[in-house]
């Protein structure tokens, strides 16, 4: 589809249409049959008021009930009928007799133009931890390394060291690593707490940066950071362009 422009008007190459068309039973339940005639009548008096036709009963309208208007060639240039990604989000509610009816126009856009064509509903970064041992840790500070981080990022191996079993400390999950510290930190009550700094190096691979993509559900997450790219690419370009053009001189104009 095209992307709609102020001055466009709607065409089948630019918009997609949906109606929507939904009324809620009016309330047909007798006034006497809601009025409380003795307690015993109370718990069925409010389920008969929440069933179709009573005061209380109450019609949700999602985006399920959307039905799929073709313009012009759509229904044979598109592979499968437009609908939307989610068939359970909420539109509205209708109390009885209400009714609601609406024709709704999709388009396509950016978020340059409009916080609505965003399909990013989180994104962020933070650079891969490195935890280097320095030096093996053995035995019980091993076990007291592994027991101290609250994401379980260490794991413990059975090893032979100097012809004796033992067990070795290793890092096992360095993406699950918060940089919280706690595997250096000094806790004196806590056996081998003081001097664990020796023995764990924590920093950050500096070209290495982990990017998380959160959507809203228009655009698969891949998608959006390939076209991301592809945006970035030709920014790069027009610039380089530009600056060729201006003989290789950046301007402030």
């Amino acid at each position: 589809f095209d992307e709609v422009e102020d001055t466009d008007e709607p065409t089948d190459a630019n918009t997609v249409v949906f109606g929507l068309e939904v009324r809620s039973p009016p309330n047909v339940v007798p006034p006497g049959a809601r009025r409380r005639i003795d307690p015993s009548d109370t718990v069925e008096d409010e389920e008969a008021a929440r069933k179709p036709g009573g005061s209380k009963h109450t019609i949700h309208v999602t985006t399920a009930d959307l039905r799929w208007l073709p313009q012009g060639d759509q229904e044979a240039e598109l592979t499968e009928p437009a609908r939307p990604v989610h068939s359970d989000i909420l539109i509205t509610k209708l109390r009885p007799g209400q009714a609601i009816s609406l024709e709704a126009h999709a388009c396509k856009g950016i978020g340059k133009d409009h916080a609505k064509f965003q399909p990013v509903a989180t994104a962020s970064y933070r650079i891969l931890p490195q935890i280097d041992l320095v030096q093996p840790v053995l035995g019980a500070r091993a076990r007291a390394l592994k027991a101290r981080c609250p994401l379980d990022v260490f794991d413990i191996e059975d090893v032979v060291v100097d012809g004796a079993q033992t067990q070795r400390a290793r890092t096992a999950r360095p993406r699950d690593c918060t940089m919280c510290r706690e595997c250096v930190r000094r806790i004196d009550d806590v056996e081998f707490g003081e001097d664990m700094a020796a023995y764990v190096k924590l920093r950050r691979k500096a070209d290495h940066f982990l990017f998380k993509v959160e959507t809203a559900g228009q655009l698969a997450p891949l998608r959006i950071v390939h076209d991301a790219i592809g945006v970035l690419k030709h920014k790069c370009d027009t610039w380089r362009k530009e600056f060729e053009l201006s003989g290789g001189a950046l301007t402030t104009d």
